[in-house]
């Protein structure tokens, strides 16, 4: 859109200029739906930064579980997101971000649900983890 010359406003906190480092996750709606399970798989230092959080999960590895489960919540609300911002977008009803929170929670349950690793797996502790997270 902004390559044809428009300039759209987010939809989810009524910034004029929305971007993609803005809405993932320098939005203060989404960075609310982003950072509690962020903070206990990324560290404490979470940032609202695009590049900084694209960085540090490639930093973090493909192995253990921590890492799964943080790619899988980044996954898990960047489409989350971008879903309630086109919802809003098209004069849909609006969810809420606790709405969008346990949207989220769901989303992540399902996927590890889908996965069905053997327990003695390295992955097999991941929805534990998961509830260790968001609880």
């Amino acid at each position: 859109m902004r390559q044809w010359g428009m300039i759209q406003g987010c939809e989810l906190c009524g910034e004029r200029d929305e971007t993609r480092d803005h809405l993932f996750f320098a939005c203060p709606f989404a960075y609310s739906i982003w950072e509690g399970p962020a903070r206990w798989l990324l560290g404490n230092g979470v940032n609202p930064d695009w590049q900084w959080t694209v960085q540090k999960l490639q930093r973090m590895g493909t192995k253990g579980i921590d890492s799964c489960l943080a790619r899988l919540y980044f996954q898990a609300c960047i489409y989350l997101i971008w879903r309630e911002r086109n919802s809003r977008r098209h004069h849909q009803p609006r969810n809420s971000v606790v709405q969008l929170q346990r949207l989220t929670d769901k989303a992540m349950r399902n996927k590890i649900y889908s996965l069905k690793y053997p327990t003695d797996h390295r992955l097999g502790g991941m929805l534990r983890r998961w509830f260790e997270v968001t609880m």
